[in-house]
């Protein structure tokens, strides 16, 4: 059995939690004590809680993830920010309507940097389960580094500007909003990493495992196709559940078995050598 189906431990440090919000939904309170906002900073979208129909994996809090904000466009959120210092963006994402990947494909963007692009999530984890993204920054002197890089045009009025954005594969969404104040080692990012590696390795083997066993399935079909032959001279069927006596045994076979067992006598049998001794012709005169 998959791991997959056990919740993964993935809490946060409360204290450290800047602020949070439940996108398309009202305020909750985790068990972890994260107080997340109802929602609120977006600039459009539609709101949807079709995930509550359903149980979220990979999470002790699915209740996180069983609401949403999506957009037919793009859209985005904006988080208040006001105190330099190192944080982390943890966005929460999971997918309640899609059944494969390539289905809903979107980017994420802070001011001029795209920090997540073309995110799969059921690529990532499946349907029904918890997915998140962490992106680290740092808040120095009024401006937004992301890897030491300025992100331009991401703060306003305190805010930072988050950007969520359409492709042709569907429409962008958000589940969640965390800011954590902090460095990335200090939030679950690498447990997550490191089960979601553990997790696909898993599903991995058990696709080689089909794989393996469809290309079985495949060489016996072709072997069953190959005994499904018609003899068109002796008019000989030999069926895929056929057994090896009932094909011998019927009577055009029997007709050929015994032909040929009659030759391999005749061969057997030596033949009279004449003590005669030969004549050889005379030699033509000249």
């Amino acid at each position: 059995m998959l791991t997959w189906l056990i919740p993964v431990v993935l809490a946060l440090d409360p204290s450290k939690v800047k602020y949070a919000v439940n996108c398309g939904g009202p305020e909750i309170t985790t068990s972890d004590d994260v107080i997340y906002f109802a929602d609120n900073g977006y600039s459009s979208g539609i709101t949807s809680d079709f995930g509550k129909s359903f149980q979220i994996k990979l999470t002790k809090y699915p209740e996180v993830y069983q609401t949403e904000r999506y957009e037919l466009k793009d859209f985005n959120y904006g988080i208040p920010l006001d105190e330099p210092g190192q944080y982390v963006l943890i966005l929460k994402f999971s997918e309640v309507w899609f059944n494969q990947e390539q289905e809903k494909l979107f980017s994420v963007r802070i001011g001029d940097t795209v920090v997540v692009e073309n995110l799969d999530i059921f690529e990532q984890v499946g349907k029904y389960a918890a997915y998140d993204e962490f992106i680290p920054f740092e808040f120095r002197d009024g401006n937004i580094l992301i890897k030491g890089k300025e992100a331009k045009g991401c703060l306003k009025n305190n805010k930072l500007k988050i950007d969520f954005l359409k492709t042709d594969f569907d429409n962008p969404k958000i589940n969640a909003i965390v800011l954590f104040k902090g460095k990335l080692e200090e939030t679950n990012y690498y447990e997550q990493k490191r089960y979601i590696e553990s997790l696909k390795r898993q599903i991995q083997e058990e696709i080689n495992k089909d794989e393996r066993g469809y290309r079985t399935d495949k060489v016996l079909d072709d072997e069953i196709d190959f005994e499904n032959f018609e003899s068109e001279e002796q008019n000989i069927f030999i069926e895929e559940n056929q057994s090896l006596w009932s094909v011998l045994s019927s009577v055009p076979a029997m007709m050929i078995i015994a032909f040929v067992l009659v030759l391999g006598v005749a061969a057997c049998i030596p033949t009279r050598v004449s003590n005669t001794p030969s004549v050889s012709s005379k030699p033509k005169r000249t």
